[in-house]
């Protein structure tokens, strides 16, 4: 699940962890099983998912997300 979390954060598809449905839909995309996907997800709290469910799916390789500033730079 990691390959498929770091996929959808280089794809810019971050808001597919609101819900077990878009997720299932950007991970078919992407080449993921829907088997995969259930696997993954065994015993998270549910969606949207939190900084914990992303470490424990990751492995501790949790995501992060570019912050910009008004003026656009990092």
């Amino acid at each position: 699940m990691k390959e498929l979390i770091k996929k959808l954060i280089d794809a810019g598809k971050q808001d597919a962890l609101n819900s077990l449905d878009e997720l299932k839909k950007v991970a078919k995309e992407l080449g993921f099983s829907e088997e995969q996907v259930k696997e993954a997800l065994e015993g998270f709290s549910g969606f949207p998912l939190d900084d914990d469910d992303l470490e424990e799916i990751t492995g501790g390789g949790g995501m992060v997300v570019p912050v910009f500033f008004n003026n656009g730079t990092l």
